[in-house]
């Protein structure tokens, strides 16, 4: 019984090690011109020149920086899988009316991305409008060198 236990358990901590390691292949910086203002978190954004940054070995935490590389927000993010990999790198948006949110990060040739949970202003449109009709508009961006950092 003890001999199961120790498999059981050393399988798990390789499945959780694997997991890391994958999402630890996650580039460093991602830049991107986004053609509309948009929401991060509860705030607004016009449209332009920006990078996404992670913070730290996972993309738990990331930075939207400005054209000049200053730090605009910080926001946290999760996991999220795609079922086929992607082409491209994208950031997807939900549109609701002719508001735009962040939602998920996408890279090329990587199923694992990442999703921002929905900010409350996002909630209340979902809420309070009467013909919800949400969107999801792709974005396509590149990785940057990591040398930008």
């Amino acid at each position: 019984m003890k001999k199961w236990l120790f498999i059981l358990g050393m399988s798990a901590i390789l499945v959780i090690a694997g997991a890391l390691a994958v999402r630890a292949q996650i580039v460093d910086t991602i830049d991107v011109e986004i053609p509309f203002g948009f929401t991060v978190q509860n705030k607004m954004f016009p449209a332009g020149k920006y990078s996404l940054v992670t913070l730290g070995t996972t993309r738990d935490v990331m930075a939207l920086r400005d054209e000049r590389g200053r730090t605009v927000t910080m926001f946290l993010t999760e996991s999220d899988i795609l079922t086929k990999e992607p082409e491209k790198t994208e950031l997807v948006f939900d549109r609701i009316g002719d508001e735009y949110f962040l939602s998920r990060i996408f890279e090329e040739g990587n199923t694992i991305g990442v999703e921002l949970p929905k900010p409350r202003a996002e909630r209340d449109l979902e809420k309070t409008t009467a013909m919800v009709q949400v969107q999801s508009v792709e974005v396509l961006a590149q990785v940057a060198s990591s040398s930008k950092k």
